[in-house]
């Protein structure tokens, strides 16, 4: 179960709060020869990783850009979220074509008079249905569920794997 901090219910109800909220995102996946740390902040942030909870490895850079989240409807048969990000670089689209499956995307909220402490997540995501153009890349979000999964859950047809048949 996803839960949110005191701190950000708080806020959440209140009229007014004194803090922004700040969306940080951690793109990877085994294949790329780094992960890629962005911020939803006209600004660069330095903090930690969002997988080092201990928070003992050194710090990294979040890189400023636009994200819009968009989550499933309740009455919709789609399953998923749709996420755009803004292409500020060649980075996500590179690393996009670079990759043989779908990249996995870590999200968290922290405040953004403290960065350190997060306020939501971390939460692992898998972007899928991926297309793109000079200003944005837009994709599905889903949660892996294995139970809910067709099986194979990858299927083996000749357009992509043409060795096997």
């Amino acid at each position: 179960m996803r839960t949110f901090s005191n701190n950000l219910k708080e806020h959440m109800f209140s009229s007014s709060a004194p803090v922004a909220f700040l969306t940080l995102m951690k793109i990877k996946h085994d294949s790329l020869a780094s992960d890629i740390y962005l911020v939803e902040n006209n600004e660069l942030v330095e903090t930690y990783d969002l997988e080092d909870t201990a928070q003992t490895g050194s710090k990294v850079d979040y890189l400023p850009a636009f994200f819009k989240y968009v989550p499933r409807s309740m009455g919709e048969d789609k399953k998923e979220a749709t996420i755009t990000i803004g292409a500020v670089d060649r980075t996500i689209i590179t690393a996009l074509r670079e990759v043989p499956t779908a990249l996995t995307i870590v999200v968290a909220i922290v405040k953004s008079d403290d960065f350190d402490a997060i306020e939501f997540g971390p939460n692992d995501y898998l972007l899928r249905g991926v297309s793109y153009d000079a200003m944005t890349v837009t994709g599905n979000l889903s949660i892996d569920h294995h139970l809910t999964s067709s099986f194979p859950y990858n299927k083996f047809i000749p357009k992509h794997f043409p060795g096997l048949f």
